[in-house]
């Protein structure tokens, strides 16, 4: 994500209009309907990568690979729901049982093909292990302080770095708010591995560090991605934990998905269009800045 407890403007209502995209596509998603989910699927990866280059020569490192990391997800996880809107009969279908569970959704769109779809998953694994080891590559190297100066004081700002507290005096408010990408896409990772109790943790995580970037900034964002999360939540519990297709629950995380889309919305609509957002201080700093 890109926004700071300052960012208003055009750079932010982008960013809410790419939650929207990630919002409706799952909600599509979840509820499988491939008729509203492709469009969205080419929809948010566009906007996405727009999101990503609309800072890119003035960003900080930190922000250029959360935000790279952020479209390899969002192209793995466009990989999976194609995967299974294709070839998967699993979510619809219960065992000895040719009927589908939605009554708007008959089945896989191309058929059911289990060696298909896994191979589709393999495809998105791949794309979430390069923005994992994109992440780890550079939080070592920031770990370590070989690019403290490449990225210490590296932008000059519209508004002053000294008025800005790092996060844990290290961190700063836009890179907090990104930080959620790597727990999120870690969640994606156990969730094809029908890891429950993991994906479980990592959507723990992400909710919490959602929470409190709102609390500490009151990022617009950050209130529409708790919506985002705890849709997803009900959507991991409803697919690993009952382990058999079931429609209500898919239902009740899709109007979790729906809310987050008017949050969204309304947050677009109070945010005035006429300042661009920036990065408001240090990437990372030493604690005595």
């Amino acid at each position: 994500m890109v926004v700071a407890k300052d960012s208003h403007g055009y750079a932010v209502r982008v960013e809410l209009v790419v939650l929207m995209a990630w919002l409706m596509k799952d909600f599509a998603w979840v509820l499988l309907i491939p008729v509203l989910a492709w469009p969205m699927a080419l929809v948010a990866p566009c906007l996405e990568c727009h999101n990503v280059l609309l800072g890119w020569r003035l960003d900080s490192s930190a922000v250029r690979v959360h935000g790279v990391a952020s479209l390899l997800w969002i192209l793995g996880n466009v990989t999976w729901m194609s995967s299974e809107l294709l070839w998967d009969s699993s979510s619809c279908y219960q065992k000895g049982d040719k009927r589908s569970i939605f009554p708007w959704h008959a089945g896989p769109s191309a058929g059911a093909n289990e060696d298909l779809y896994w191979k589709g998953v393999m495809n998105a694994r791949i794309l979430f292990a390069l923005a994992l080891l994109l992440l780890a590559s550079f939080y070592i190297v920031a770990a370590c302080g070989i690019m403290r100066s490449r990225f210490t004081n590296q932008q000059v700002e519209r508004a002053s770095s000294e008025s800005q507290s790092l996060v844990w005096g290290i961190v700063t408010p836009k890179v907090y708010v990104m930080v959620f990408i790597g727990p999120w896409i870690l969640k994606d990772v156990c969730w094809t591995f029908s890891l429950f109790a993991p994906a479980l943790t990592c959507s723990a995580i992400v909710f919490a560090l959602a929470m409190d970037s709102y609390r500490r900034f009151r990022a617009l964002p950050s209130a529409v991605e708790m919506t985002w999360v705890a849709g997803n939540t009900v959507w991991l519990i409803t697919e690993l934990g009952y382990q058999t297709p079931a429609l209500l629950p898919r239902v009740f995380a899709a109007c979790f998905l729906l809310l987050g889309v008017a949050l969204a919305k309304h947050a677009y609509d109070k945010t005035s269009p006429d300042l661009a957002a920036s990065e408001s201080s240090a990437l990372i700093g030493d604690r005595s800045s």
